[in-house]
């Protein structure tokens, strides 16, 4: 079962590029991160308005950590998918995407927090980069043609993956 879910997963975030890839091509993304996040922040406010009302003395008490939490969120996660949103004017960019988060997730850690990096770690990130250069090479390692064709939508795709593994 847990393979299965494994696999549904993965179909829906494969779905999703190729969803937002059409959403992109008939809309601005600026607008598609917001539509986003108000029907998000319409769908928690549907399923816990009375838990929030219930618990308002608890979030009082907490109120300097879940305005540090909410901030973080701001300068994290909300930028990573309108950034992303920039990148799916191009499907292959995702691909940077994926292999840039993990990378820049191990790096700020490294940086940040002075976290250990795993051979394991390191060598996954490795062979996710040069999957992609074989990709972004399309397997002809001599065509240095290719590198003229990077855009503004590597640019997104780093900045989007800077701004997922800060948060």
């Amino acid at each position: 079962m847990a393979y299965i879910l494994l696999a549904l997963a993965a179909c829906f975030w494969g779905g999703n590029y190729v969803v937002g890839h059409i959403l992109v091509a008939n809309s601005n993304p600026m607008i598609l991160s917001e539509r986003r996040w108000a029907i998000t922040a319409l769908l928690l406010h549907l399923l816990y308005h009375k838990q929030v009302i219930n618990d308002l003395s608890k979030i009082k008490k907490s109120f300097k950590t879940t305005l540090f939490l909410s901030l973080l969120v701001r300068l994290g996660f909300i930028p990573y998918h309108t950034l992303y949103r920039f990148t799916l004017y191009d499907l292959f960019k995702c691909c940077y995407l994926y292999v840039c988060n993990a990378g820049m997730v191990l790096a700020i850690n490294k940086l940040i927090f002075n976290d250990h990096i795993s051979k394991n770690n390191f060598f996954g990130v490795l062979l996710s980069i040069l999957g992609v250069i074989y990709l972004v090479f399309k397997g002809d390692f001599t065509n240095i043609e290719t590198l003229n064709n990077l855009n503004q939508g590597d640019l997104w795709a780093m900045s989007s993956a800077i701004s997922w593994a800060i948060s």
